[in-house]
């Protein structure tokens, strides 16, 4: 937020003194000065996402966890021989209103949890981005009637882009939706070794990475060990995610990967072959519609700095 808000106001002083400075030795930024601002505000929006200013953690809202007071992680019904801790959650419910926490410039983790959450941000602008260039030129074949564009690149294109990148991003909004499970502190016995029941409860978050890439090896089967931790012994512990319903789920992503992995794989060829095979294109048909500028010639009047009246001729 500190290297954004420098910018941004450097920016805003440019746009709202630009007649002043006109002849000052800021000249040469005027006309960048729109880039500037806006270069600006997005670095103070992305400073305020990750919550820092000058890489150092803000505190804008009231932190959900207990950042004053850390307590030590008892796995056995004694303090850990790791020195590892924790900061406890004021309230299980609580969601910081705008950003990271602050608490996680405490955390180790902290670099591993920015990268994932620029990742992430990073994939889902980009594809937005990219399908809002489809769409234009979508909208550019539909006004020009030239339909085998439409269907074999536009369509294709988005049933490509979407299909593979738009699933991805959806898989992503499904993870963040996911409930986690990080109130029980419930430790039960795994193979012989304690864990804490919500840790176990957790790795039941779809996998992005397995869905779209262990899909084309696996021809849609959920690989073993996705379910591995659904059930405990019976009598053990009584868990909290009904087991049946989570298989339908990993199951029903898995199957909707490789459908619409099949439906980009037939686009491809649609895309490449279809139009140079079998659409003869039209004789300059849309020659009409484009300027040429090599063949303007005309005269205009442009006022300069001091008043007077340039004859500019364009050719």
């Amino acid at each position: 937020m500190g290297h954004g808000s420098i910018l941004a106001s450097f920016g805003l002083f440019l746009t709202l003194f630009n007649n002043s400075l006109q002849r000052s030795a800021l000249k040469s930024f005027l006309p960048v000065r729109y880039f500037l601002l806006l270069l600006g505000l997005s670095s103070l929006y992305c400073g305020f996402i990750y919550n820092e200013f000058f890489a150092m953690p803000t505190q804008i809202f009231k932190s959900c966890y207990q950042i004053e007071n850390k307590s030590q992680w008892s796995l056995a019904g004694g303090p850990t021989d790791k020195g590892l801790y924790f900061y406890g959650r004021e309230d299980f419910n609580c969601v910081y209103p705008a950003g990271v926490d602050p608490v996680w410039g405490l955390s180790s983790q902290k670099l591993t949890f920015a990268n994932n959450i620029k990742m992430k941000l990073s994939v889902i602008m980009g594809i937005v981005h990219m399908t809002i260039g489809v769409l234009m030129k979508g909208t550019n074949t539909l006004f020009r009637r030239d339909w085998p564009s439409f269907f074999f690149e536009v369509v294709t294109g988005l049933v490509m882009l979407l299909g593979m990148f738009g699933w991805m991003d959806l898989l992503i909004y499904g993870k963040w939706f996911f409930p986690l499970e990080y109130a029980s502190r419930q430790v039960v016995t795994v193979k012989g070794k304690p864990e804490f029941l919500g840790d176990m409860v957790n790795r039941l978050t779809p996998s992005v990475i397995n869905i779209m890439i262990t899909t084309i090896f696996g021809g849609g089967k959920v690989p073993e060990g996705v379910l591995q931790y659904s059930f405990l012994q019976e009598g053990e512990v009584a868990y909290p995610i009904n087991k049946d319903v989570m298989q339908a789920q990993q199951d029903s992503m898995y199957s909707t990967s490789v459908t619409l992995l099949l439906c980009a794989m037939v686009c491809i060829p649609l895309m490449l072959l279809v139009k140079p095979c079998c659409c003869r294109p039209k004789s300059h048909a849309h020659a009409v519609e484009e300027i040429e500028f090599t063949q303007i010639q005309n005269t205009t009047s442009i006022n300069d700095d001091e008043g007077g009246i340039i004859q500019h001729r364009q050719k």
